[in-house]
């Protein structure tokens, strides 16, 4: 009898614990597919992209009123630090927000992120979140962000080859000339330059610096020229190594996305 009673009492407490788990319901499951057609406004300082959205989930889902917001970072990932935001709105009828029907994909126009208070060169990835505000009830929420590299601005990027070892000027000494390369790490190709080498003198030798300026033809997207000037020929180059810099446009005649690299130094060992 005893026995029976405590079974009786198991029962009676354990049926409204398994009971408190219901079967999920169908509900809509948002997915950024892709973020391209980036377009600039240098002037107002924010970047224009369509983004393609997809329903995953069971139920339909109006995007009018739906929130988007974008965080630039400076590599692919947003444990960086200085991570900067980029702003968002509620999509409407500008973005061509509307009804996504399960397993539809609509492209979402006019979307946007502002870049007025950094420089954008430094921030070259964009997160785009859809449903920020988790306004949708959705089957997940881990799949709302989407990252993907902006471009802008779209300009080149001169400097001379570096060594890897030394951290300095990448070149060779033949005895009369100094061979070195100048590449093109930018987004466009690069027009013709000029480039200066100079060779740092001994003030005590009463002679001033030896400075050689050359030309630079020009540099596509990826490409590199190789340039030769005169090893230095004033006695009393400062020992015992004679250093010299090479300086890639030195008047800054070329709008780059950076400016802080056009400048290596090298020895020659004395």
């Amino acid at each position: 009898m005893k026995s029976l009673l405590f079974f009786s009492f198991v029962f009676v407490f354990t049926v409204p614990c398994i009971s408190q788990q219901p079967t999920p319901k169908g509900a809509p499951d948002l997915k950024i597919i892709a973020v391209h057609n980036f377009t600039i406004n240098e002037n107002l300082r924010f970047v224009n992209f369509d983004m393609d959205v997809k329903n995953q989930g069971q139920v339909a889902v109006d995007m009018n009123g739906i929130n988007f917001k974008t965080i630039l970072t400076k590599t692919a990932g947003l444990g960086g630090s200085g991570n900067q935001n980029g702003g968002g709105a509620n999509l409407g009828n500008l973005n061509g927000a509307g009804i996504i029907a399960p397993g539809e994909t609509k492209t979402l126009t006019n979307c946007w992120f502002s870049f007025s208070n950094f420089n954008l060169v430094d921030y070259q990835f964009v997160f785009v979140f859809i449903d920020a505000t988790d306004k949708v009830k959705e089957l997940s929420e881990t799949n709302n962000q989407f990252l993907e590299q902006h471009g802008f601005p779209k300009l080149a990027d001169l400097r001379p080859v570096k060594n890897e070892q030394t951290q300095q000027l990448d070149f060779q000494n033949d005895g009369q000339l100094i061979h070195f390369e100048v590449e093109n790490v930018g987004r466009v190709d690069a027009p013709a330059s000029k480039c200066t080498v100079t060779y740092k003198i001994s003030p005590s030798s009463g002679n001033q610096n030896e400075v050689h300026t050359i030309s630079v033809p020009a540099i596509p997207v990826g490409g590199s020229v190789k340039l030769i000037v005169p090893t230095v020929s004033t006695n009393g180059c400062g020992g015992p190594d004679c250093i010299f810099e090479v300086k890639v446009d030195p008047r800054n005649q070329i709008k780059e996305l950076k400016e802080d690299n056009n400048i290596l130094t090298g020895a020659i060992l004395g």
